[in-house]
């Protein structure tokens, strides 16, 4: 079998279940024997003929040393865990790929807004962007105000007021004001 990325999970179990032997084959090593002895275009069958030839030459050919591991099972926990990572890793990425949207769209819309923070993820910069309906509102929130937002306190306030002065925004921060809080809401 050829791995791909954990797609082939469910039929290596069922081989497994059969008591069948199961060998993933290292792709790596399958590359470079073909590259060193080249063949016809790329295909599943061709493939499995390369794997094989490689296989058989085990023996004689270093880079075919180990070029077969057995698929063996896992226990539960390994999978659970194997799981989690990846969700996490989806869920980082997704929120680096939101933050970089709202960084970009807010950069287009008020950078001035934008240049308050190091970065738009900061808890208190996303809860002061939701902490009005509109983004123009957020130039006009009074101090007691600002103290009251989750995470905002005396040394955000003292960042924010100064831009709240010179606050300006762009035409499209009418519909585009939208998009940014909803992103800062998934962000938290």
């Amino acid at each position: 079998m050829e791995g791909y990325n954990g797609y082939a999970r469910p039929l290596d179990s069922l081989v497994r279940q059969r008591g069948y032997r199961l060998y993933n084959i290292n792709n790596l090593k399958l590359a470079r024997f073909k590259e060193i002895f080249p063949g016809s275009a790329k295909s599943d069958r061709i493939d499995a003929r390369k794997g094989l030839e490689l296989f058989q030459l085990s023996d004689h050919l270093p880079l075919a040393k180990e070029v077969l591991q057995e698929v063996t099972g896992t226990a539960p926990e390994s999978e659970v865990l194997k799981r989690l990572t990846r969700l996490r890793r989806r869920l980082v990425n997704e929120r680096v790929r939101v933050v970089n949207n709202l960084q970009a769209d807010l950069q287009a819309v008020g950078p001035s807004l934008l240049e308050i923070t190091g970065e738009a993820s900061n808890q208190w910069f996303l809860n002061f962007l939701l902490s009005a309906d509109t983004l123009p509102q957020l130039a006009r929130l009074r101090r007691s105000t600002l103290l009251k937002i989750s995470s905002v306190g005396v040394k955000s306030a003292a960042i924010i007021e100064p831009w709240q002065k010179r606050a300006h925004f762009g035409q499209e921060v009418e519909w585009v004001g939208e998009m940014i809080q909803e992103d800062a809401r998934r962000c938290l």
